[in-house]
């Protein structure tokens, strides 16, 4: 009895190798096409011939190839846009300093100094959001929030904004009439409502008037910064928060990120950010759901 069986065996190993072989192609070329890829060559892997068992996991290979090339996309615009925006100040440093250097009028130099001074700052500015907009990241942040009294948070951010105001010529005042918390990072928030205030002086003339109003509407809470400035166009409206977005009428100065941080800060906390014209200028409101409701 175990003579056909003996005759059979090899056959049935061939048959077995040969199906086994078959069937884990697909997975030999899977191996071989990643390793011999280009480190930056994130194209999807192709889905012919995949067995319907294997198709789940490349789908999800392609998917994060997707995600990690809209990353580097995004990675790439950035520091570009950054390098842009960083030679116009180094440009303008260069160009003072050697007038202070060559310039036999003392009057001249000292003006010279000063712009350097100022260039110098308007530099190290965008390099200090460059370094915060990077350092909101939802996995190392969310963990830590906690519940934040808007109605004690707000007037300090608006006590320590109030100088840079008033030397602008511009009035700042603040609505607050209830005590709201949210749960949230304390710093970031208060960055996120700086940021906001911070705008609305760089685009309001003198003589203008900020309003930063809290209140809460059933189960939310509105927190929203609208100032009499000369506004923004409804089809610039979404641009705006786009990271180094500058109004092509804006002269002042301001690199486009501090909105970008606020949107950033806001969608960490669950947030929605919104910019809409106000009675005169620009309004933006930050709407939180209400952790007292």
């Amino acid at each position: 009895m175990l003579r056909p069986f003996l005759w059979v065996s090899p056959l049935l190993a061939v048959l077995i190798w040969f199906g086994v072989g078959r069937g884990l192609a697909p997975l030999r070329r899977l191996a071989t096409d990643i390793p011999d890829r280009d480190y930056n060559c994130l194209s999807p892997v192709s889905m012919r011939d995949v067995p319907q068992e294997v198709a789940p996991l490349v789908r999800e290979l392609n998917a994060l190839f997707s995600r990690l090339d809209n990353a580097y996309m995004r990675f790439s615009r950035f520091t570009s846009d950054a390098a842009h925006e960083l030679r116009t100040p180094l440009a303008g440093i260069r160009a003072q300093a050697t007038v202070a250097l060559r310039s036999p009028d003392k009057a001249r130099r000292e003006h010279a100094l000063r712009q350097v001074l100022k260039g110098s700052d308007r530099a190290a500015h965008l390099v200090e959001q460059m370094l915060l907009l990077a350092r909101v990241d939802p996995n190392a942040i969310a963990t830590s929030f906690k519940p934040i009294n808007l109605r004690q948070a707000a007037p300090e951010v608006v006590d320590e904004m109030r100088s840079k105001a008033t030397e602008q010529g511009l009035e700042l005042q603040l609505e607050a009439p209830q005590s709201v918390s949210v749960p949230g990072d304390l710093e970031l928030m208060k960055l996120l409502l700086g940021n906001l205030i911070g705008n609305a002086i760089a685009h309001t003339p003198s003589g203008g008037r900020i309003q930063v109003r809290l209140e809460r509407r059933q189960n939310r809470v509105d927190l929203s910064v609208e100032d009499t400035g000369p506004g923004v166009a409804a089809a610039e409206l979404e641009r705006i928060f786009d990271r180094f977005y500058r109004h092509p009428d804006n002269q002042r100065e301001g690199f486009g990120l501090g909105l970008s941080i606020s949107q950033r800060i806001a969608e960490l906390h669950g947030a929605k950010i919104k910019a809409s014209p106000g009675q005169q200028g620009l309004r933006i409101q930050i709407t939180f759901l209400d952790s007292d409701s």
